[in-house]
């Protein structure tokens, strides 16, 4: 079974994370950037999960820890508001990006999807930026 480290400090979602997870993956879960860092020098997951806004670190900041300690070939999936999803949206070492709220489909189709991609397969285009002369809605 995979093992995946999960990481996010809202209770409610560790609760949930934890009900959607518990029959398919072997999963660990931490709260904080510095916990989740320490766990996965000793477990080595195959996947990480995380909330991008933790209580010490960013999500970001935790990814790229744990790539310089095991190499980028780890598959990282970050979850984030829709404020902060175009924070990580193209960003290279992140995997893939779950938007909250998810669902169970999505969480476990997304997982399976990276876990068999690899880390760096799913494409990451950048938000598109608006100069001052298009408009954001086209009018007919």
């Amino acid at each position: 079974m995979r093992r995946i480290l999960v990481v996010t400090a809202e209770g409610p979602l560790v609760h949930s994370l934890s009900a959607m997870l518990a029959s398919h993956f072997d999963f660990t879960t931490r709260h904080t950037a510095r916990e989740a860092l320490a766990c996965y020098e000793v477990e080595k997951p195959d996947l990480v999960l995380v909330d991008y806004r933790l209580p010490d670190k960013d999500g970001l900041w935790l990814i790229r820890a744990v790539h310089r300690l095991g190499g980028p070939c780890v598959p990282a999936v970050i979850m984030a508001t829709a404020d902060d999803t175009s924070a990580v949206t193209g960003d290279a070492d992140v995997s893939a990006v779950l938007a909250k709220p998810f669902n169970a489909g999505q969480l476990l189709g997304l997982l399976e999807l990276v876990s068999r991609l690899g880390p760096r397969l799913l494409p990451h285009p950048a938000p598109p930026r608006l100069s001052r002369r298009e408009p954001a809605v086209s009018v007919p």
